[in-house]
């Protein structure tokens, strides 16, 4: 609903906004790459990506907490 403003149809994308979005997915996946050198070096790599698996598989059974909560209208600094 957000980038096609009620019309699924149609796409309403400032070019910018592409720009920044292709750029920090880029940024992002390099980051998943490089980030876990030390720990490939010191452990297998299907521990470390299995750790993350774990997490996220971990994480499913709170979804419907985190969904039905009322989100605070304002968010401070170390709220973010």
């Amino acid at each position: 609903m957000l980038v096609t403003k009620g019309h699924l149809n149609s796409l309403s994308l400032a070019p910018l906004a592409v720009i920044w979005g292709g750029l920090l997915s880029g940024v992002s996946q390099a980051s998943y790459t490089l980030i876990p050198r030390s720990l490939l070096q010191k452990y297998d790599a299907k521990l470390v990506v299995g750790g993350l698996g774990g997490m996220l598989v971990g994480s499913i059974p709170f979804l419907p907490i985190v969904a039905t909560q009322v989100p605070p209208i304002h968010l401070r600094g170390q709220s973010w």
